[in-house]
């Protein structure tokens, strides 16, 4: 349920494709936020079932929408975006459904005054930064790389003028990546972002690619670039769109001075996707 007169400090934003962690995820929103007025607006894909009444708390209120089938991340978002008018005085985020909240962050929201990017934690190991943000006070056109849609904060009056979130860009989608960071450059070139290490959240940290078989590897990896680049050039980024495929070579060399035959084969694969995607889109 949700309360659509109600004054909003905060808006999360989540999709899920089942519901494996999601419940972790609102039960650490509903638990350990005792201050702020606080809405979810979820968006519960392949006929996920999901009990929310005891997530629902004085401070926490939840719209629900449902769909059956599995759609792209950008498109979910922009769903979302649409199921109510923007609130000008709220702050909006992005979690992923295994993103986690703790009371820490409730207590110090109220300290935000603008567009932030905020550190994120391991959840395994809260001692390990899964990102940590920059020590310097304003994000510049070139951190765009710091934004992963989990920590970013968001004001309303941004995204009334921003809107959504480009559907050709992110999981899903051919070009896999990369709509965070479209995201974010087109909401600092409406309000600048700044640094923030003080206020974070919880992300799981990633699984060492030795684990994965090549297939699943591939696939993650030539995706990721092909969104890269693309957004990239779509913002004229061309240096930085270069330095991605170079990267890509450039582990290649790598692995292969280290014998790490699998690894190299990858990084070979991805430099060539990248560059093809280069050429394909620099006009």
């Amino acid at each position: 349920m949700s309360h659509p007169l109600k004054s909003f400090q905060i808006i999360f934003l989540i999709t899920c494709t089942n519901n494996v962690n999601i419940s972790t995820c609102l039960e650490s929103i509903s638990k350990n936020n005792h201050s702020l007025n606080c809405l979810i607006l979820l968006l519960l894909q392949n006929n996920v079932k999901l009990s929310l009444e005891s997530y629902i708390t004085p401070y926490t209120s939840i719209k629900v929408l449902h769909k059956t089938h599995t759609i792209p991340l950008s498109q979910a978002r922009n769903i979302l975006l649409k199921s109510e008018r923007i609130h000008a005085g709220s702050f909006y985020m992005f979690p992923d459904d295994d993103s986690v909240f703790d009371q820490h962050f409730f207590e110090f929201f109220t300290k935000i005054t603008g567009n932030t990017l905020i550190a994120v934690k391991g959840t395994q190991s809260k001692s390990v930064y899964f990102l940590k943000m920059p020590e310097r006070k304003w994000a510049l056109i070139s951190d765009f790389d710091k934004a992963i849609s989990v920590n970013m904060v968001i004001k309303g009056t941004t995204i009334q003028k921003v809107g959504n979130f480009d559907e050709k860009l992110g999981v899903g989608n051919y070009y896999g990546a990369g709509e965070d960071n479209d995201y974010f450059l087109r909401c600092n070139a409406i309000e600048q972002f700044v640094f923030s290490n003080d206020l974070w959240n919880y992300h799981p940290l990633p699984c060492k690619n030795t684990l994965q078989p090549v297939s699943k590897i591939l696939i993650r990896y030539k995706s990721y670039g092909r969104g890269v680049v693309y957004m990239l050039l779509k913002h004229r980024m061309i240096t930085e769109a270069a330095k991605v495929v170079v990267k890509g070579y450039l582990g290649c060399i790598k692995n292969l001075m280290m014998l790490n035959w699998k690894m190299a084969y990858v990084y070979l694969i991805a430099g060539s996707v990248r560059f093809y995607t280069f050429l394909k889109n620099i006009k």
